[in-house]
C-alpha cells in the first residue's frame, strides 16, 4: 500500500488513511480497500493474540515485524 501511496502522491500516514485517500483518488475501488483493511485488522488480531499468549507463558512478546505498509 505504501508503494501505491508514493506512486500517487498520497501523504496520509497509516494504512486506513492511505486506503481512504486512494479510494477518493479513484486509484483503487472501495471493495478492495475494505477487503485490505479487513485483512490488516485480522492479521493484527492474530499477532496480538500470539503476543498475549506469550506473556501468559512468561515469555517476552515477539515485537519484531517485517516492513510496514
Amino acid at each position: 500500500m505504501r508503494a501505491l501511496a508514493l506512486q500517487y502522491g498520497v501523504r496520509e500516514q497509516g494504512t486506513a488513511a492511505r486506503l481512504a485517500r486512494l479510494v477518493a483518488l479513484q486509484r483503487i475501488d472501495e471493495a478492495l480497500a475494505r477487503d485490505l483493511l479487513e485483512a490488516l485488522h485480522l492479521l493484527m488480531g492474530i499477532r496480538l493474540t500470539h503476543q498475549l499468549q506469550q506473556r501468559e507463558r512468561g515469555l517476552a512478546p515477539a515485537t519484531r515485524s517485517g516492513p510496514r505498509s
